[in-house]
This record gives structure tokens, sequence and C-alpha cells, in this order.
């Protein structure tokens, strides 16, 4: 029997405007037909938080939670790890 492919239940880009790496995530998850949810930490003071308390600053933007693995920046090889080979 081959395996599935298992996608993340819970995708989460935390973002900022005029962030052009947060703008390739966005991008790269969107062609792939994805449900995603983006938070833009400069709007939006809980995200901000929560983003803080997992450990990771504006400065690492875009931070992007796949479950409960985290991608920092635009990394296509790291995020194809975590959506494309991932099977069960």
């Amino acid at each position: 029997m081959a395996g599935r492919t298992r996608l993340p239940d819970n995708i989460v880009v935390y973002a900022r405007p005029n962030c052009a790496a947060c703008e390739q995530v966005i991008r790269y998850l969107a062609n792939r037909s994805l449900h995603f949810r983006v938070l833009d930490v400069e709007r939006d003071a809980d995200a901000q938080a929560d983003l803080n308390a997992a450990g990771y600053t504006e400065d690492d933007l875009p931070v992007t939670f796949l479950d409960d693995a985290a991608v920092v920046g635009f990394d296509a090889n790291r995020l194809d790890a975590y959506l494309v080979h991932i099977t069960i």
C-alpha cells in the first residue's frame, strides 16, 4: 500500500505589510490551494504577543507554523518538506 500525503491541519503565517518574504510565503501557499491564515503582527497585538511567546520577533518574519513546526523566512525547501514529502 502506497503512503498517502498528510498535509498539516493548521497553517498560520505571521506576517506584516510591505514584507517581500511574507508575500512570497503567502503566494507559495496560495498557489498550492492550501487553507491557511495570515496574521498581521503590526495590526493585531494578540498575534504579535503569540509570536513573541513562541520565541520569535518581527525580525524573523515571516514565520509559518505548520502544525507544531515553524519555518522562518521564505524557505521553499523547508516548506516543501512539510507540505509535499510527509507521508503516513
